[in-house]
């Protein structure tokens, strides 16, 4: 199971003095979503497998927005086609 560590920016980059020490808000698409069972099986490596401190939704259009609010914001969510 992926680590459920709070994160800062600044730890992204180890020596780089170009982010603030702020901590990341996380936004993901949510369980229900087929975009979370690919994301976490495609880049977790197990599907379903995923830390569960973030914000989760299955309406992209709500995480779009929350992420252009957050400017440490941090996340995935389906793309519409």
């Amino acid at each position: 199971m992926p680590s459920a560590a709070p994160r800062v920016r600044c730890g992204l980059a180890p020596g780089c003095v170009c982010w603030p020490a702020t901590p990341i808000s996380l936004y993901g698409a949510g369980a229900d979503s087929g975009t979370y069972d690919y994301f976490t099986q495609a880049v977790v490596g197990t599907q379903g497998a995923s830390r569960k401190d973030y914000t989760a939704s299955e309406d992209d259009y709500l995480l779009a927005q929350d992420l252009a609010a957050d400017p440490s914001g941090l996340g995935f969510f389906g793309y519409a086609y």
